[in-house]
């Protein structure tokens, strides 16, 4: 795979039905936006997506909103959603604030190495001429394991090296 962490929508239109190929809709709203990221993955999202609830999959021990969850909890969170450790994971938003990137992060920190952001989220993909739907999707509990949660990892971005602990 090549080091990258976005794929062109034209690309995920010719791998969208591939059965190793998840899609996540990581869409989230700031609370006093007037807006529900949930209620509006319902009314439109990309064929097969599932919805990653930035509010819940977290810490719930944890006061603080978004506190990163224990590798175990990560684990059941993700199989429920039906993802397995060889799928090829394709995150997108449909919200100002570039969530995907979190559910990108959360993934990389759990050790999962295969996983895009679509560049320019839902509107891009429409404006591509991708189809949406209101359809739910059937979810088929997954096998994912959190590897390790990794204290300090790096990623390489147009020629740039990230280092996160």
């Amino acid at each position: 795979m090549k080091n990258t962490l976005f794929i062109e929508p034209k690309t995920l239109k010719n791998k969208i039905n591939k059965s190793n190929v998840k899609i996540l809709d990581a869409t989230f709203f700031l609370p006093d936006s007037g807006l529900n990221a949930e209620e509006e993955y319902q009314k439109e999202h990309i064929p097969s997506s599932v919805f990653f609830d930035v509010n819940k999959i977290a810490d719930p021990k944890n006061p603080l909103p978004h506190m990163i969850p224990s590798k175990d909890l990560f684990s059941d969170m993700m199989q429920n959603l039906g993802i397995n450790n060889e799928n090829e994971i394709i995150i997108y938003d449909n919200s100002p604030l570039l969530s995907s990137a979190r559910a990108w992060f959360l993934l990389r920190y759990f050790g999962h190495k295969n996983i895009l952001i679509l560049k320019g989220g839902l509107k891009n993909w429409k404006k591509s001429g991708g189809e949406t739907t209101v359809k739910k999707t059937i979810i088929s509990k997954g096998n994912f394991l959190s590897k390790t949660e990794k204290k300090r990892f790096s990623c390489k971005f147009r020629g740039y090296d990230f280092y996160f602990k």
